[in-house]
């Protein structure tokens, strides 16, 4: 059996600005009300470009924030904005 690591979107830089501007449309529907007291530690697994984890970040300033993915590629990428 062989496993496939593809990411359906793709990589491109049009692609991550892409799921960033969907990401910042429905922010307040995804993440509205969610924050994490201050001193909690969140791990984020498969944070991609980190779209969601800005919105995260901004609501819980006090909150320590680990956000990992599979792709070195997306990591690499400059942050949203």
């Amino acid at each position: 059996m062989t496993t496939s690591l593809s990411y359906v979107h793709g990589y491109s830089d049009h692609e991550a600005r892409r799921l960033e501007d969907q990401v910042d449309t429905l922010a307040a529907l995804l993440h509205g009300g969610t924050s994490s007291p201050a001193g909690s530690r969140v791990l984020e697994v498969g944070c991609g470009v980190g779209a969601q984890t800005v919105h995260l970040v901004a609501a819980s300033p006090e909150a320590e924030f680990v956000a990992v993915d599979i792709s070195a590629e997306s990591l690499a990428r400059p942050g949203p904005g």
